[in-house]
This record gives C-alpha cells, structure tokens and sequence, in this order.
C-alpha cells in the first residue's frame, strides 16, 4: 500500500506502542516479492494494513498465518493507546477504498456535494443539482424521508413554483430541516451472463442519487444499490 505524507511522519515519529496500535487494526494479508526482477524465485512477505512484518516465506498462506500470528499478540495486548486516526490523517479508509474498487466492485462516484458547504457559497455542481435533479420524484422522496416531515414536498413545491427554483431558497429548506450532509451521484454498468462469468461495460450504465450524513454512509448506499442492480440484471438476462 503506498502511504500518504501523515502515515509515513507517523511511522518516522511514533513510539512503537502507537505503531503497534495502529497495525492493530488492520487485516493479516501478504504480498509477493521478488529479488530483483526474477519472480522465479519469489517469496511472500506479512502485511498488516500494507505495513510490512518481518519474515519471508515461501507460500502466501504461510505468510498470512504469520500475519494472523503477529496480530494476535497486539491484540492481546491491553495497554496500547487509543489513537485518533482522523485527526492524525492515517485512517487507511481512502487506500482500503481504493483497492476494493479496483478489485472487487463495478461502480463508480460521479459527483459529491456537501451540503453544508453551500452555506456562503452555492457551487456550479449544487445549483445543477437543483435544477436537473431535485424535480426528479426519487430524489425528491430521499430527502423528503431524511427531513421526515409530511410538508416538506409541499414546501419543496412552492419553492419551485417557476421554470427556475431559487437556490437559496432550496439550500435554506434543506438547512432548516437538519438536511446538510453529502449528496452522492454514482453510476453501475448493466451487467450480464458471459462464457466466462457476469460482464459489463461502461458503454450503458444506470446513475442515482443518494444523501448521507457522511461521505462513508452515502458510499454504503452506494455499494448496496450496485449489487442489486446487478442482481436485477442478471435475474432479468435469465427470464
């Protein structure tokens, strides 16, 4: 894993209770090495959250088990300090994120707006959103739902009663009603049945819209969206 500029002062200048805090919360994972270029003679070397451990093995479960091993005495360990990943900039969340997508999902984030930050503001992307996407009725019920107020479309209406609603007024709306978390775009390729297992191609693809209080819970909504549009395709591709 490639670190970013607050994990590698971290490791410079933490004691190594901190270190071994940090490693603690990570997964047992390896890596194939090679010496030089030749991976005829490779080995697999122990991870915990893409830190390396000592030792060098021949097998890839060998190395995870020592992985596995060494994880089990941090957390045995009762006196490590709490740490405040977020404020120190060493969460792992973006790299985790990153490599999942790469490896395992077929989605992708299009747009990200937070609401909040329209306070002095409104950004070009929030003042499309109004006007493209707030008249669309899905959207309209996620935020209705997150507001929790059975007037709120009614007052949603009123404000959009012309061919261009105020965005201010729309920002006041979702400011008065707590609404001032992240909206998510994301978009899923249509999936199908291949030879060799479920393909796709960006060349057709659905979008949506999600809000959160955090960009973590939009992005939740967002992967469970993704599998089951992919269900509903492949379920559909078998009829």
């Amino acid at each position: 894993m490639y670190f970013n500029q607050a994990q590698k002062r971290f490791f410079q200048t933490a004691s190594l209770p901190e270190k071994q805090a940090w490693l603690r919360k990570g997964e047992p994972e390896a890596l194939e090495m090679a010496r030089g270029s030749n991976f005829e003679h490779s080995f697999f070397v122990p991870l915990l959250r893409g830190a390396r451990l000592d030792g060098e093995f021949k097998t890839y479960p060998e190395a995870v088990a020592a992985a596995q091993r060494y994880l089990d005495e941090l957390k045995a360990m009762p006196d490590l300090p709490e740490l405040d990943e977020e404020a120190l900039g060493i969460t792992t969340f973006n790299q985790d994120f990153a490599r999942t997508m790469s490896e395992e999902k077929s989605y992708g984030i299009e747009r990200v707006i937070h609401i909040a930050a329209q306070a002095e503001h409104i950004c070009d992307d929030f003042a499309q959103f109004i006007d493209d996407e707030l008249p669309e009725e899905r959207v309209r019920q996620v935020l209705a739902e997150q507001a929790g107020r059975a007037d709120f479309l009614g007052m949603l209406d009123a404000i959009e009663d012309g061919a261009y609603p105020d965005h201010d007024e729309v920002f006041s709306l979702l400011y008065e009603n707590g609404l001032m978390g992240w909206l998510v775009q994301a978009a899923t390729p249509v999936s199908k049945r291949g030879a060799g297992g479920v393909i796709y191609s960006w060349g057709c693809y659905y979008t949506q819209w999600f809000y959160a209080e955090s960009y973590e819970a939009a992005l939740w909504q967002v992967d469970a969206w993704a599998e089951r549009m992919r269900e509903q395709d492949l379920q559909e591709g078998e009829k």
